[in-house]
């Protein structure tokens, strides 16, 4: 095998990878395991997750998209019960 087609090949399922990441499916399915991370108790690594899905959200669907307005509320939610429920407190 010449090294060409390997590296044909890596680039070619690298390129695929970023495009899977993209798939709707894919992206309710980390937000849905983002989710899960919190209520297990990571409320700060659920947090973190949304808040780049969130980016992921907008870079393929806009701003205004319900899906990324979703994420993006789940990520603060997530980041306020991180922070031990500071909201409102004051």
């Amino acid at each position: 095998m010449s090294w060409r087609w390997v590296i044909t090949d890596a680039v070619g399922a690298a390129g695929a990878a970023l495009v899977a990441e993209d798939r709707p499916q894919v992206l309710t399915t980390r937000h849905n395991l983002a989710n899960l991370r919190g209520r297990a108790g990571d409320a700060a690594g659920a947090a973190e997750e949304l808040g780049r899905l969130a980016c992921d959200m907008e870079r393929v669907h806009g701003a205004d998209h319900i899906y990324t307005v979703v994420s993006r509320r789940a990520a603060v939610r997530r980041r306020e019960g991180a922070d031990g429920g500071s909201r409102g407190a004051g």
